[in-house]
């Protein structure tokens, strides 16, 4: 069987940041590019999404509140 791009499984983004305008601008970009982006506006929505699924990319502001992006 031949796998076409669009049967590929659509790796999936979390975008972590407490900026909504920033948060739906990436969340926008990225899902025109064919990715499934699920996105956090804290530290604590962002653990709860990763309890509930694994992503193959965190992109993650790093002053957030709940969670410093770094550790």
């Amino acid at each position: 069987m031949i796998v076409t791009p669009s049967l590929k499984a659509r790796k999936q983004i979390l975008i972590v940041d407490d900026e909504q305008e920033i948060r739906s601008l990436v969340q926008r970009y990225l899902g025109r590019e064919g990715f499934d982006v699920v996105g956090a506006g804290d530290g604590d929505t962002m653990r709860e999404c990763l309890k509930s699924s694994q992503p193959d990319l965190v992109i993650m502001d790093i002053r957030l509140p709940g969670a410093d992006g770094v550790s």
